[in-house]
């Protein structure tokens, strides 16, 4: 942590496709495991995750179960997986660069970038296409499935 460059890998670069503007999405619930953000401690020396930050407000990091990403432990050969949560406030194109910092070396280790589009508002808070927690199918989707299907066994 004195300016020393460690061997950290974190990955990969995020983009959460399209969502709607006002509700907030998390990558876990859109993304397998192989895909979320990972950080591996590849160097001989343990150290801490002192924190992990964007350059944009859009986006936030927090371990798998909510906490803050702070002085978390990474031992030597050790992988955590975190979850990033898009908030975009309005329709538009959100890219913005995340970095991790290590013990109290105030130089960023590694930056990847994230990125995200809201093409829509919610007026409902239920995500449109998804609902609020960003899992699973929307019912209007489902719906206009189910519709599109009833009108091609008739034709």
């Amino acid at each position: 942590g004195n300016g020393k460059d460690r061997n950290v890998a974190m990955g990969p670069s995020l983009d959460f496709g399209n969502t709607g503007a006002g509700v907030p999405v998390s990558y876990t619930a859109l993304k397998v495991p192989d895909e979320w953000l990972t950080v591996i401690n590849q160097d001989d020396a343990d150290f801490k995750i002192r924190e992990i930050k964007f350059d944009k407000p859009e986006f936030k990091v927090q371990t798998l179960s909510g906490d803050d990403v702070s002085n978390m432990d990474l031992p030597v050969g050790s992988t955590k997986q975190f979850e990033v949560i898009f908030l975009p406030p309005e329709v538009g194109e959100y890219t913005a660069n995340m970095s991790i910092y290590l013990d109290q070396d105030p130089t960023a280790q590694r930056t990847i970038e994230v990125h995200g589009r809201a093409l829509f508002v919610d007026a409902h808070g239920g995500g449109g296409f998804g609902c609020s927690t960003g899992r699973g199918t929307g019912w209007g989707v489902l719906l206009a499935l189910g519709l599109l299907r009833r009108k091609r066994r008739r034709a």
